[in-house]
């Protein structure tokens, strides 16, 4: 994969081993981390994988920032607004301003438990 890593591309190589669990209820596997998606498609998990390896290890890829991921995915400089510290109007301001320039976004929330 062609990841950019401290702003430099790299070519990060991993495997197709996916790490399964199994519910104890059920008897249904899925895998550990990130899911396989509905289409069967695995460049989410592969993707994440790549992430965990260039971070170290899955550990070190709890939680986190959405821009530092797009930042890694695209080599493109990434942005991160609190709410908390803008008004409803400014954030809405910022979403249409990047919307219109076809710039990606993401959202996120604050983890709660003991995740967090």
């Amino acid at each position: 994969m062609n990841l950019y890593v401290r702003g430099k591309p790299v070519v990060v190589v991993v495997d197709d081993r996916i790490a399964f669990e199994q519910d104890a209820a059920t008897l249904v596997s899925s895998p550990f981390f990130a899911n396989i998606g509905v289409d069967g498609s695995l460049w989410g998990v592969l993707m994440e994988k790549a992430w965990a390896k260039i971070n170290g290890n899955y550990e070190r890829t709890q939680a986190g920032w959405q821009h530092e991921a797009l930042r890694v995915m695209t080599g493109a400089p990434g942005y991160d607004y609190l709410t908390s510290t803008h008004t409803s109007e400014e954030i809405w301001a910022i979403l249409k301003e990047a919307d219109n320039n076809g710039f990606l976004m993401g959202g996120g929330t604050q983890g709660t438990g003991d995740d967090t």
